[in-house]
């Protein structure tokens, strides 16, 4: 557990009023699990607490011949008011309900075998309640299937994220405390395998860490940590991913909170942590001579798949499919003022939901489902014999800045308010001229004039909700 004065070390003054003491947190070690094999477990003391209900959870195997059913969400939340209301009802109950209801039922009656949070997870925005609602709400799903997650600038709170070794905290102008607590609940309610490093005798543990699920070595970085070359956490992403073995595991998923693709950096900050990511992460894979298939990321509230892109540009022969999934139940970031659409950016979508994913080893199969239970966006992407490795990307680099104006020039309408007047030509990528295939049964989202008034009008009255 944690206490008050554990909040000391944080420069932000975390007052005792909004201070509530969290419990004891019960950490269980299962060994030597079988795979395909469904375990049935309870918790309690069967005492004055009793038991709980009997939950059951499996796993996949690991390898190349295993499927895996997966479902991908970020920045869900579900923070109270002052007056104990709740911000976003509509949206952020709502999808919980939907994920509910998922997991529940299976998708197409197959169960799900992994849930991952791509970060900022309950807003508890300094008030431990929140953490205790989420919990609540979050406990149908994960007492259910394994629960995995990375954190987001929400649930530690770097001012410059990846490039300092030591937090700044940022104080909010009209509260006295940080959205993130210092990491502490966060780290406290979330134990996952991280990298343990010693320095001067004491040991801690770092927040990344690798595991396999199914075809799956998934390697999990924090963007709020630093990750420029040579870093611990560089360093590291270097040696996972030469260790990674194909053979047994086809597929690398990398996954951060933010994003380092993204066509909505909501201010010149979180471009300029957005290009530092490109740069570094691509650098390690470079180094390493492996890069992922795959990249799930978080932070800006909305979906975006791109094209298979590397060094800014849309690379078929040798890219990486970075995908945007920060739509989980927080207000929705639209802004057609700033956003605009890249060269690589093949679909954005402004709805809140979820990601669902089956894998095997040799095709990877997605549908963005939202709350309304609605699937507005299929794609998949499948393995070639032909496996480029990470040293293989385009010469030259991209000036982000000539992109947007030939970007807006090309596909902005600012008559009609438009975020797109067509869609974005995306290169073909199939087995011959790819390292992955990459199809689409849907065309890029394009946000029509009378979407755009609806959604315009349905962030004000999430404002004028936050604000009562």
């Amino acid at each position: 557990t944690y206490n008050y004065e554990c909040m000391a070390h944080c420069p932000a003054v975390i007052t005792k009023k909004i201070f509530r003491n969290p419990g004891h947190f019960h950490r269980v070690v299962l060994k030597d699990l079988a795979p395909g094999t469904r375990y049935f477990y309870k918790c309690g003391n069967g005492k004055e607490d009793g038991w709980s209900e009997i939950y059951s959870f499996w796993l996949p195997y690991v390898g190349k011949d295993s499927t895996a059913q997966v479902m991908v969400i970020g920045d869900v939340g579900l923070s109270l008011n002052a007056n104990g209301k709740h911000i976003a009802k509509t949206h952020a109950i709502g999808n919980i309900e939907r994920m509910i209801h998922e997991i529940e039922n299976g998708w197409n009656g197959s169960p799900y075998s992994l849930l991952y949070h791509a970060g900022d997870v309950a807003y508890a925005a300094g008030q431990a309640v929140n953490w205790d609602n989420y919990m609540a709400y979050m406990n149908a799903m994960s007492a259910w299937v394994p629960y995995m997650t990375t954190s987001g600038n929400h649930d530690w709170d770097f001012s410059v994220p990846g490039e300092r070794e030591m937090p700044l905290y940022q104080l909010k102008e009209t509260k006295n405390f940080v959205d993130g607590s210092c990491g502490l609940p966060f780290f406290t309610a979330f134990p996952m395998p991280w990298v343990t490093e010693e320095k001067n005798g004491l040991f801690t543990n770092t927040p990344w860490y690798v595991f396999k699920h199914g075809p799956m070595t998934i390697l999990v970085l924090s963007s709020e940590h630093p990750v420029k070359a040579d870093t611990p956490q560089w360093t590291w992403l270097v040696e996972q991913l030469r260790e990674v073995d194909r053979k047994i595991t086809p597929w690398i998923v990398l996954s951060l909170h933010r994003p380092m693709y993204s066509s909505y950096p909501r201010n010149a900050y979180d471009s300029t942590t957005q290009a530092s990511l490109r740069t570094n992460i691509e650098k390690a894979w470079k180094r390493a001579g492996v890069q992922p298939d795959v990249v799930w990321a978080g932070h800006n509230h909305y979906f975006e798949r791109t094209c298979l892109t590397r060094k800014s540009q849309c690379y078929p022969k040798a890219g990486t499919l970075h995908l945007t999934i920060g739509n989980g139940g927080q207000n929705i970031h639209i802004d057609h003022t700033v956003h605009a659409p890249y060269p690589w950016s093949v679909l954005w979508n402004a709805r809140h939901g979820m990601l669902r994913i089956k894998v095997n080893g040799t095709h990877m199969y997605h549908e963005l489902l939202t709350h309304h239970g609605r699937v507005e966006d299929i794609f998949a992407v499948q393995k070639c014999a032909q496996e480029s490795d990470g040293a293989d990307e385009p010469e030259g680099d991209v000036d982000p800045n000539k992109m947007i104006r030939d970007a807006k020039e090309k596909h902005y309408d600012e008559s009609l308010g438009l975020q797109y007047k067509v869609g974005v030509e995306v290169p073909l990528a199939t087995c011959a001229n790819a390292r992955m295939a990459y199809s689409s049964t849907f065309t890029p989202y394009v946000l029509s004039l009378p979407r755009f008034k609806e959604a315009i009008a349905h962030q004000k009255e999430q404002e004028k909700a936050k604000k009562a």
